[in-house]
C-alpha cells in the first residue's frame, strides 16, 4: 500500500481530534481513530498555528445581549464584527477550504432607510449610502468607482457608517 505523505503523528492526531477535525477514541491508552484513512489525509492539510490564532479570535469576539460584539477594541460594533469575520474566514482557509469572494455585502440598515433626505452627510457617506440603496449587490470596486474614489476611502467610510448604525455586513 502506497502512502501519500508523512505517517501521521500522535500529537497530530490529538490535535485533530480534539478539534473536531477527526473522529477518534482513547481505549486503554491508545488513540484509535475512526475517520476513515482518506479522510485523515485530507485533514493533515490543516494549518494548525493558523486555526489556533483564528479560534482565539473567535473566542475573544462573541456576541453580547444586544448583538453587539463584547470585545472592547470593536466599540460595541454589531456582530459580526471585522475581526470576526476575519477569523471565520481564516479557520475555513486553516481547514482548507477555498476563500469564497462575496460570501458577505453590505446593506443599509431600517435606520439608514429611514434617514430624511436632507440630513446633511459628507459627500463620500452620501454617495456610499446612495450606491447601497439603488444597487444593493454592488461590490467594494463598483462603489468606488461610482463615488470616484478608492476602494480603501470607501472601506474606511462603511467601518464609520457601521459604527452610527447605518449599514452591516450580511452573509450572502
Amino acid at each position: 500500500m502506497r502512502r501519500h505523505g508523512p505517517a501521521p503523528r500522535l500529537r497530530d492526531l490529538i490535535f485533530f481530534a480534539s478539534h473536531g477535525l477527526i473522529d477518534a477514541v482513547l481505549s486503554k491508552g491508545v488513540l484509535v481513530v475512526t475517520t476513515p484513512p482518506a479522510v485523515v489525509a485530507l485533514n493533515f492539510t490543516v494549518d494548525r498555528l493558523l486555526l489556533a490564532d483564528a479560534q482565539r479570535v473567535l473566542a475573544a469576539h462573541q456576541p453580547g445581549a444586544t448583538g453587539r460584539c463584547r470585545q472592547l477594541h470593536c466599540h460595541n460594533t454589531p456582530w459580526p464584527c471585522q475581526a470576526a469575520l476575519t477569523a471565520q474566514r481564516a479557520a475555513a482557509v486553516a481547514q482548507g477550504d477555498r476563500p469564497v469572494v462575496g460570501r458577505v455585502r453590505w446593506t443599509l440598515t431600517d435606520a439608514a432607510r429611514r434617514l430624511p433626505i436632507d440630513v446633511p452627510l459628507p459627500r463620500l457617506a452620501a454617495d456610499v449610502l446612495d450606491t447601497l440603496f439603488w444597487f444593493p449587490a454592488a461590490t467594494l470596486a463598483a462603489v468606488a468607482k461610482r463615488a470616484r474614489t478608492t476602494v480603501n476611502s470607501v472601506q474606511q467610510t462603511l467601518a464609520q457608517l457601521r459604527r452610527h448604525g447605518l449599514v452591516h455586513l450580511q452573509a450572502t
